[in-house]
Formats: structure tokens, C-alpha cells, sequence
């Protein structure tokens, strides 16, 4: 009952580490050694604390490789009742004061590391962003399925660095971009802070978990629910069933997608440059490719043909040819837009990669320029919201 559900979240509040956990974690999503840092508690400890919130279900977790990242729970009821508690906090106390400094530092060390990231690859940014962004005829078959007007919702699952996100948030009254990776959201957030974009969240979760949304002001009804090249290795058939209910009548799905800026998975055009890099990649990363946290596996159908058996109706298929040109710095920095080589992936190894693979390249083609030849595809279909 909602007595009994109030009781036990009481009983789990009332203790005095824990409940200055869920004033962090009303905050910023952290780590357990997010966490001991700011309470200058032992691991133990904390992960003690955490257990009982999370079984109270206050807080909930999300795995990223070797992480744990803890959040307030999205229950609208649960996350209420913490949040008018949190609210009643004196901005004056000692301790509330000092956790708070504590987390800003920690932000602050994460805007830093997203910070050298887009200043590492700077140059390379304008060039990543325009392979991503939707050419004259994706906007027309878009404005052909959703409508022309401004519209309320967009999700944007598997975000990454919230490419597909920025460039339609115009669109939109307020766009939802979810990512399992932590840092990549990072990235996403300075992003939108660079270009100005304000009306983009960005939830850390797996993309099969957008359902937890419900309920709060980032969850259903979409116009639009779109997803780059990650959706090849989501639970695709789950998803778009999951997303039925939660579009609007005649509401779309836009799935979008690149080859890589090296061919690794073409066998219809072989790339000299991806020849010159997976070597490097695969003596810090093996043999097996990455994809993110986990590894890949090729796509056993093609997207359209998931659209057309989940019921969705009006498939249209598009795709534009067009040719980019790189420096050394973009091969670097694009490589690490993926999520098969990013910087997270390799940890400490980053730096011994970066030298092997620069001199590798530069070995192939002595000039620093570079040339590739792409063709992007677009996937777009309308749910009419009846079945059957």
C-alpha cells in the first residue's frame, strides 16, 4: 500500500549517510568511490548504505563496464518524496555545505576530462558532426512522416556523444537522449553547452531500459524516436515493440547509420586505412571487436525488415553518397568517437595507442591527409498507433 511504501522509505532515509547520499544523488549520478570521497567513508561502508537504498527502491543502478553509477530512482512517487525531504536541507549547514563542495569538485574534474576531449579533437569536431547531420532529403522525409510543426518529444536512444540529438533538437520542445556510457553523455553535455542547445537531457541507462522513463517529464509520448549506429547491437525487435504505446499516433522512428570512417565491416570496398589501423586497435583491444562495454556482432537483418515485422507502416529507405576529407588529428579523434576504440576503452593505455597509431598512419601516407568516400543510410517509418 502507499502507507506501507512510505514507511519503508522512511526507515531507509533515516540515517544520517544515507540520507546525504540521496541529496548527492539528487544531484549527479556517482560512483561508489564518487561517494566515499565526498562522505570520507570507507568503501564498505557506502556500498552498505547503497544496498539499502537500492532495496527501499529509492536509488537505482546502471553498470558500465567496470562502474557502478547510482541515480534516484525514476519511480515519480519514490523521487517526489526524496526530493520535498532534500528540499527542506539548510544551505547553511556544515555538512550539507561541505558535501556539496566535495561534488562540485568531482563535476568539475568531469568537465575537465569532457572538456580535453572536444579540445584534443577540436579541429575533427565540425568534421564528426557533419557526418552525422541529416542531409536536405532525410529533413523532407522527416518533415513527411512527423509534420512540419514544432513538436512536444523526442528520444534518442544510444545517444553517444548526441549527435542525431543536437542536430533535431530544433525540431522539438524537449529531445531525451539516453546512452549506457557515462562518459559519452559527458561529451554530450558539452557539447550542447558549445552549441547553445537547451532543451536536450540526457539519461545514463541502456536503451532497452527507456520504458523506466515513464512517469517523469522524460517519458512517453514521442513524435520521434530515433537511433544512430548503436541500434545494430541493441535488443532491436524488443525495442520497437516497447516503443508502440509510447509514440504518438502517426509518430516516427528514424534510424540512421554510417559505415565506419574506416571499413572495418565492409567487405564490398576495402579501406587502405582500416588495413593500417585495426592492427593497432587489436594489439591494445584483441582480436574481438568492441562495441562499447560489450563486443559485436553483425546484424542479422537489415533495419527495415525489424520495422516492417513490429507493424510499423510507411518504410522509407534513403541513402547519400558524399566524401570527407581528414587530418591526422581527425583520424585520431574520430577513432576515438567510436565505440569500439574510444579513450575509456583503452584506460591508461591511451597514450602507448595514440603514438602507435599515429605512427602507423603516418607511415601509410606520409601527407597527413586523408580521403574517404561514405554512403550514409536512413531508415524512417510512421506507427499509426493501431494494431493489427
Amino acid at each position: 500500500s502507499r502507507l506501507d511504501r512510505i514507511i519503508d522509505s522512511l526507515k531507509a532515509i533515516a540515517e544520517s549517510s544515507r540520507f546525504r547520499i540521496l541529496a548527492l544523488l539528487a544531484s549527479s549520478s556517482l560512483t561508489v568511490s564518487d561517494l566515499t570521497a565526498i562522505l570520507g567513508q570507507s568503501q564498505p561502508r557506502v556500498s552498505r548504505h547503497l544496498k539499502l537504498l537500492m532495496e527501499a527502491g529509492l536509488i537505482q543502478r546502471y553498470q558500465e563496464g567496470s562502474w557502478a553509477y547510482f541515480h534516484l530512482s525514476d519511480d515519480p512517487f519514490l523521487r517526489g518524496l526524496v526530493g520535498e525531504l532534500v528540499g527542506q536541507l539548510d544551505a547553511g549547514d556544515q555538512v550539507v555545505g561541505r558535501d556539496r563542495e566535495r561534488l562540485e569538485h568531482i563535476k568539475d574534474e568531469r568537465r575537465a576530462v569532457a572538456a580535453d576531449y572536444f579540445s584534443r579533437n577540436a579541429e575533427s569536431w565540425d568534421e564528426i558532426r557533419s557526418l552525422h547531420a541529416p542531409d536536405e532529403a532525410v529533413e523532407k522525409a522527416l518533415k513527411d512522416v512527423v509534420g512540419t510543426a514544432p513538436f512536444q518529444s523526442m528520444l534518442d536512444l544510444g545517444t553517444g556523444t548526441g549527435f542525431i540529438a543536437l542536430e533535431l533538437a530544433r525540431h522539438f520542445e524537449h529531445v531525451v537522449g539516453i546512452d549506457v556510457d557515462g562518459e559519452m553523455l559527458r561529451y554530450a553535455a558539452e557539447g550542447a553547452q558549445a552549441r547553445g542547445v537547451t532543451n536536450v537531457s540526457w539519461r545514463h541507462m541502456p536503451a532497452e531500459e527507456f520504458t523506466s522513463l515513464d512517469g517523469t517529464e522524460d517519458g512517453a509520448p514521442y513524435r520521434l524516436v530515433s537511433a544512430g549506429s548503436a541500434f545494430h547491437w541493441m535488443d532491436q525487435a524488443r525495442i520497437l515493440e516497447a516503443l508502440k504505446p509510447r509514440l504518438e499516433p502517426g509518430g516516427g522512428v528514424l534510424l540512421a547509420g554510417l559505415p565506419g570512417f574506416i571499413s572495418i565491416d565492409d567487405v564490398k570496398q576495402t579501406d587502405p586505412l582500416s588495413e593500417v589501423i585495426m592492427p593497432v586497435v587489436r594489439k591494445y583491444l584483441g582480436e574481438q571487436r568492441r562495441a562499447g562495454s560489450g563486443t559485436y556482432s553483425p546484424p542479422k537483418k537489415r533495419w527495415e525488415d525489424f520495422l516492417a515485422e513490429a507493424g510499423y507502416q510507411e518504410i522509407e529507405v534513403g541513402y547519400v553518397p558524399f566524401t570527407v576529407e581528414f587530418d591526422l588529428d581527425g583520424v585520431v579523434g574520430l577513432l576515438y568517437s567510436t565505440s569500439f576504440a574510444n579513450r575509456r576503452l583503452l584506460g591508461d593505455r591511451v597514450d602507448a595507442f595514440e603514438q602507435d597509431l599515429r605512427a602507423a598512419v603516418l607511415a601509410f601516407e606520409p601527407s597527413g591527409r586523408y580521403q574517404r568516400s561514405y554512403e550514409a543510410e536512413w531508415v524512417l517509418a510512421k506507427w499509426s498507433g493501431q494494431r493489427g
